[in-house]
């Protein structure tokens, strides 16, 4: 009787310990069981695409020239273009908050050929801390993806 009660009591220890790994999660170097969830990786977020309307213009005086220091060597480059009278595009109204000024960061001859046009620009903003060699009154940086000519002259 003795032997009979202490086997049952293996057996049941054995059943319960093989229960509890059942129900844990899965410890790191394991890879955890089919049908379980494993925790999303966190990624810092992708600047979401806007499309913001406004006029191209050349950059003020001050921000064309503060790619350069004082002992003429280039510094960090800075927005030979901005986009003035910003506003967020009819598709995209109320989306996000939209600056008044941006400076444009993107292929010259894509954003040249628009200067003094009223547009809609594609692109992702970046902003711009006044600790960042060039920034000023220009605004947060815009990233052009691309750009479509609303009308010829800006309103």
């Amino acid at each position: 009787m003795r032997i009979l009660v202490s086997a049952l009591f293996v057996v049941s220890s054995i059943a319960v310990g093989a229960a509890g790994q059942a129900g844990a999660p899965a410890s790191q170097g394991q890879q955890p069981a089919a049908g379980e969830q494993q925790p999303a990786a966190r990624t810092p977020a992708a600047p979401a695409k806007m499309v913001i309307s406004g006029c191209i213009q050349n950059a003020p005086a001050a921000a064309a020239t503060a790619g350069t220091t004082g002992a003429g060597a280039p510094a960090a480059p800075s927005a030979k273009f901005v986009l003035a009278n910003a506003k967020a595009a009819a598709e995209a109204a109320g989306a996000a908050r939209v600056a008044a000024r941006y400076q444009l960061e993107g292929e010259e001859k894509t954003v040249s050929t628009h200067l003094n046009h009223q547009v809609e620009i594609t692109g992702t903003v970046q902003p711009v801390s006044l600790t960042t060699p060039g920034a000023g009154p220009g605004g947060p940086m815009l990233r052009v993806e691309s750009v479509k000519m609303v009308a010829e002259k800006c309103s």
